[in-house]
C-alpha cells in the first residue's frame, strides 16, 4: 500500500483543524477509540480466508472507497454517529490528523457503489474507514457509517471491501480488528464476517479492547 495520498496537503489542513472544536463530530463507530497501534511481533500467517456473507442478516449493499483529499476532508469530517454510539468512538477528525503523519495509515471516504466510476461523486459519502500496515499485520483502524446510512448493510459490505483490499497488499500476512467491549453490534457482524479472537503478542494497556484476527486457512 502506498503512503498516504495527499498528506502533505492534508497535513497544511490539519493545522486548521487544530483550532476547530473536537465536539463537533463524533467519529468511528465500528473500531478503536484509542486509536491503538498494532504491535511489533512477527507473523507467519501467510493465507486469509474470509466467511461468505451472511444472508440472514441485513442485506449487504454496495460501497466504492476513495481516498481523502483535502476535498473531501469536509464531507468526512461532518459524518456522525448517534448519541448511543458516542462512547466508542474517535473523531473522523482525529483519524484525518493521525493518517495526515503516519504513512503507515491509509484513510478512505465511503460511497455508496453506485459512484463507481464517477470522477466526482453525485452524493456524499456514507462512511469513513482508515487502514494500519505495520510488522506484517493489516490493521482495520477505523470503520464508521453516518447515523443517516446505517442498517442498510454498509458497514458489512465496507468491511468485506477492506479485507478485500488488505489480502492484495503484498506486505500483509494477517488481518486484524479491534473494538470497544460492549459494542455488540461490531461483534456479531466480525464474527460473521469470520474473525476470531486474538491474543495479541503485547499485553494492551486497555482491558476493554477486543482484539479479532482472521483465520488461517
Amino acid at each position: 500500500m502506498s503512503h498516504y495520498q495527499g498528506s502533505d496537503r492534508l497535513f497544511e489542513r490539519y493545522k486548521w483543524w487544530q483550532g476547530l472544536e473536537s465536539a463537533g463530530v463524533p467519529g468511528v463507530l465500528l473500531s478503536t477509540t484509542s486509536g491503538h497501534r498494532i504491535g511489533r511481533g512477527l507473523f507467519q500467517q501467510t493465507v486469509l480466508t474470509l466467511a461468505a456473507p451472511d444472508t440472514s442478516m441485513t442485506a449487504m449493499a454496495d460501497v466504492t472507497l476513495r481516498p481523502v483529499d483535502q476535498g473531501l476532508f469536509s464531507d468526512v469530517v461532518a459524518l456522525q454517529v448517534t448519541g448511543e454510539q458516542a462512547d466508542w468512538v474517535a473523531s473522523n477528525q482525529k483519524s484525518l490528523a493521525q493518517a495526515a503523519t503516519d504513512p503507515a495509515l491509509t484513510s478512505y471516504a465511503v460511497f455508496d457503489g453506485i459512484e463507481r466510476g464517477m470522477v466526482e461523486p453525485a452524493s456524499g459519502p456514507v462512511g469513513f474507514a482508515l487502514l494500519e500496515v505495520v510488522a506484517g499485520v493489516g490493521f482495520i483502524q477505523r470503520v464508521m457509517i453516518d447515523e443517516r446510512y446505517q442498517r442498510r448493510g454498509y458497514g458489512r459490505a465496507l468491511v468485506y471491501e477492506l479485507v478485500r483490499r488488505l489480502r492484495l497488499h503484498p506486505d500483509v500476512e494477517m488481518i486484524a480488528v479491534s473494538h470497544r467491549d460492549g459494542n455488540e453490534a461490531m461483534a456479531r457482524l466480525l464474527a460473521s464476517v469470520g474473525f476470531i479472537p486474538w491474543a495479541t503478542p503485547w499485553t494492551d494497556p486497555d482491558p476493554e479492547e477486543v482484539f479479532l484476527r482472521l483465520p488461517v486457512a
